[in-house]
């Protein structure tokens, strides 16, 4: 079931992206937000090459400055041996001034290529979690449950990602942590969700009704992660401590609700638990550790 929708219209600039994020929070839209967005690398395989003679500039640099050790050597050991001492110093000298040339050709055809385009943005699952998460964030891990009654399987989430949008959407899940109580996870803004893998996607395949917001990315093929019930996953979050909740009366949003479990642990005065918001200053991170079913 859908209960929260966050759409992503991207603004790109020169030197950076910014999502322009529309809000549906249990149907409810709320004032639209702003999130800067990770970049796509540019240039491809025209960076990887300015990096590898970038290296091997340095690494004949540093030959060359021995320049003096060399021709100490050939004073020493002198003719005929010196002369592979003067062949060794005469290659590395063209080595470095050929991984010059081709340095400059290609630092050149790069900057060509990007100069004056606007920058696109990078699926935040293609980012590692240091790069997405702060070093400072709160970490937990444990498995998704759906607050509501769900099967093993079940889709809770899903983050989608095509040219120029991005839609996040889903319900509110619960993380059971093994030695700890469970922790409620309230979005009031898309979450940052990572994953080692994603999948193909089409609008088309979202809910029957999420195509309209995308607008002319509605037909376009893009990637996806999808959290489901039963799920590991690692959560991140920052902000304000976890605050105790009862479990058999959530009070999220504008509703109240119970997280559905067969276990007495879940019921009554013992169903305790804990709940982080996921807020647009403050926005949740989680990390699926599963595979794709």
């Amino acid at each position: 079931m859908v209960r929260h929708r966050f759409v992503q219209h991207f603004q790109a600039e020169a030197d950076a992206v910014t999502g322009r994020e529309t809000r549906t929070v249990d149907g409810e839209s709320q004032p639209a937000v702003s999130q800067p967005l990770p970049l796509k690398a540019r240039g491809g395989r025209l960076r990887v090459a300015k990096r590898l003679l970038a290296r091997g500039l340095r690494w004949s640099g540093g030959l060359l400055m021995l320049g003096p050790l060399f021709w100490l050597a050939y004073a020493l050991v002198g003719a005929p041996f010196g002369g592979p001492v003067v062949v060794a110093f005469v290659m590395t000298a063209v080595a470095f001034f050929l991984f010059l040339n081709l340095y400059i050709i290609v630092a050149g055809s790069l900057w060509m290529s990007e100069a004056g385009k606007p920058r696109r943005a990078a699926p935040f699952f293609e980012l590692g979690v240091k790069a997405a998460v702060s070093g400072e964030a709160t970490r937990v891990t444990g498995t998704l449950r759906a607050i509501e009654a769900s099967k093993a399987g079940d889709v809770l989430w899903t983050d989608a990602w095509f040219a120029n949008v991005r839609l996040s959407e889903g319900t509110d899940w619960v993380v059971e942590r093994p030695h700890a109580p469970p922790l409620v996870i309230e979005l009031g803004a898309a979450p940052i969700v990572l994953s080692d893998r994603s999948e193909a996607i089409n609008a088309r395949d979202l809910s029957a009704n999420g195509a309209a917001p995308l607008g002319e990315s509605a037909n376009e093929a893009g990637r996806a992660v999808r959290l489901r019930s039963g799920d590991s996953v690692t959560v991140y979050f920052t902000g304000a401590a976890p605050e105790p909740v009862s479990l058999d009366s959530l009070q999220l949003h504008s509703r109240t609700r119970a997280f559905h479990r067969e276990s007495a642990a879940y019921r009554g005065a013992a169903a305790r638990g804990e709940r982080v918001r996921c807020t647009p200053d403050a926005r949740v991170a989680v990390f699926r550790d599963a595979p794709l079913a």
